[in-house]
């Protein structure tokens, strides 16, 4: 039995030295990519904030539904606040597209955990370029979503709708 702890106790031991020699090379890794990692940071930052716009821009958007006739276009509003301002008629769904920003938000948690998590466990050049590659793809989707909406609202504004 005693050579049981002992082994447990080794175990222990070693998995400590393990996990000291990962912080080492994670801290020379940082220190040698300080540039690229510092540009993977503001990618994430600035696709939670294009991804923040596109849900923003778009529940502001009216939403417009053919009448009846199939002749008019009915434009209702689909957040309450605006269109109390500017006086639209509110979409009776409207109450749905406020918990898109409940869900956007634990999405971004979500993301922003992960993201977290493989960066303070980062230690090879393979990782960095994979998060570059992963971080670039999702911002050049949420950049395209955003300007989109974004396209969509100052020409809604513009030439009135």
């Amino acid at each position: 039995m005693e050579k049981i702890y002992d082994l447990l106790a080794k175990k222990e031991q070693i998995n400590r030295k393990i996990k000291t020699e990962k912080k080492k090379e994670h801290y020379k890794f940082c220190k040698f990519h300080k540039k690229e990692l510092r540009v993977l940071d503001i990618m994430v930052c600035v696709f939670i904030l294009f991804n923040f716009g596109a849900v923003l821009v778009t529940n502001m958007t009216a939403v417009k539904e053919l009448t009846e006739e199939g002749k008019e276009l009915l434009i209702m509003e689909v957040n309450p606040i605006h269109a109390e301002v500017n006086e639209y008629e509110l979409h009776p769904e409207s109450n749905q597209f406020i918990w898109v920003f409940v869900k956007q938000a634990i999405l971004w948690m979500l993301i922003i955990m992960v993201y977290v998590s493989f960066r303070r466990n980062m230690s090879t050049e393979h990782s960095l370029y994979f998060m570059i590659v992963c971080v670039s793809y999702l911002l050049i989707i949420t950049g395209y979503n955003f300007f989109n909406d974004l396209g969509f609202l100052v020409g809604r504004s513009l030439y009135g709708a």
